[in-house]
């Protein structure tokens, strides 16, 4: 069942962050000042600033914060949702193996009028199922989603997973980023789909009067269902 409709005005003014795109003269690596944005799995570190300096230049000094706006009471029917899912991916013969909710930012960069997504940055949770087919969210993080190169991966401490391609699913809301089919790369968790889920906002602003470059991190909540 898909969570029920936002105003636009409470969804832009709670979600929508800008930050400076000014070079810092002494800065070689990114500042993350948002503690819920930060890794704290060394094994990590090194990937984690790799796919940061995807989404940012590497002498951007940003901040960011997510929208905290997707209770967990708010998706019902999670294992039917994730079935018509798997249906629309082409997906009925793999089984469930993870899964996961994500918190965080989509980021876009204003050029020529037109926003261009960056790339995801978000901390991973693990998520309980319950009888009645709601869901329960520890927010203990346990893996970060973030932009590799040029392709999406989630990364916990047993391994990563890198997105190979994806396509849209029926689903999302007006205002909420778009439910995908992810095929995966080879990888050694064996893991060969994810379904982007129960998404709630992160799309591009619907103005475009700020300066050239400017980037925005657009707060994104969404349960990510990795298949085997």
């Amino acid at each position: 069942m898909k969570i029920n409709c936002r105003q636009t005005s409470i969804l832009l003014a709670l979600t929508i962050l800008i930050w400076s795109c000014q070079p810092q003269e002494n800065e070689s690596d990114l500042d993350v000042t948002n503690e819920s944005l930060t890794t704290q799995n060394t094994n990590q570190n090194s990937d984690i600033e790799k796919g940061l300096s995807e989404v940012f230049s590497e002498n951007t000094s940003y901040s960011t914060k997510s929208y905290q706006g997707l209770p967990s009471s708010r998706i019902t029917d999670i294992l039917t949702t994730i079935e018509e899912a798997k249906i629309a991916a082409n997906a009925e013969n793999l089984t469930i193996s993870k899964i996961v909710y994500a918190r965080g930012i989509q980021a876009y960069e204003l050029n020529s009028s037109s926003w261009n997504a960056k790339g995801p940055l978000a901390d991973l949770f693990p998520l309980t199922i319950n009888d009645d087919e709601t869901i329960t969210v520890d927010f203990t993080k346990f893996g970060a989603h973030y932009q590799h190169l040029a392709s999406p991966a989630w990364e916990f401490e047993d391994g990563r997973v890198i997105a190979a391609q994806a396509t849209t699913i029926p689903g999302a809301g007006r205002f909420d980023v778009a439910w995908l089919n992810v095929d995966l790369k080879p990888n050694e968790l064996g893991f060969k789909k994810i379904l982007r889920i129960e998404t709630f906002a992160g799309v591009a602003p619907f103005f475009t009067f700020l300066p050239e470059n400017t980037r925005i991190g657009i707060g994104y909540e969404t349960v990510y269902v990795f298949l085997s």
